[in-house]
């Protein structure tokens, strides 16, 4: 407030001034007339002022009513609408008995098979196993059966080499008694 003292001053002093040639001079009108018309433009500055003001305040009451009535029906859209959700949740779908008695069966039939799944595959690993013991097995048997043929041909090999031995003793024996 004090850094603006010498512009107020100057105002004051014109102010002062003016107030001082106005009494001096009461006989002329001219500061009058001048007066008066400035508190004329003031007032219809003011006046002009003063009914747009009046022209937003009723702009934004329509807005505040359009608002209101928005809001209004909003709030009855919405009691309908939860009045529609409370009566579509009390009630009771047409065939809703036959689908909760058709659920159980499901449920029931769900049940019985996952217990023959189950038992299914608990037999096919079963069977996978007795197979691979089968497997085993017979190839035992058959690497049994391998060595008594192996051995029962080295048996005939021996069989028939000492037969072809003999045969051939045989022969020489008899070509020393021919030749003796």
């Amino acid at each position: 407030m004090l850094g603006q003292e010498r512009d107020l001053k100057m105002s004051r002093e014109k102010a002062l001034e003016f107030l001082d040639s106005i009494s001096r001079n009461l006989d002329t009108n001219s500061e009058q007339v001048y007066i008066e018309k400035c508190i004329k433009n003031i007032i219809d500055n003011q006046t002009k002022k003063m009914s747009e003001m009046d022209s937003s305040v009723k702009q934004l009451k329509l807005d505040e009513g359009e608002l209101v009535n928005k809001l209004t029906r909003r709030k009855q859209e919405l009691e309908r609408a939860e009045k529609r959700l409370r009566g579509i949740e009390n009630v009771k779908p047409e065939y809703q008995e036959e689908y909760e008695r058709l659920e159980s069966e499901l449920e029931r039939f769900y049940s019985v098979y996952v217990e023959k799944f189950t038992n299914i595959d608990y037999l096919e690993h079963e069977l996978d196993l007795y197979n691979l013991k089968d497997h085993q097995r017979k190839q035992k048997q058959q690497e049994v059966i391998d060595k008594f043929k192996s051995q029962q041909i080295k048996a005939e090999k021996e069989e028939i080499f000492n037969d072809e031995r003999e045969e051939d003793e045989n022969i020489l024996g008899a070509a020393e008694q021919q030749m003796r």
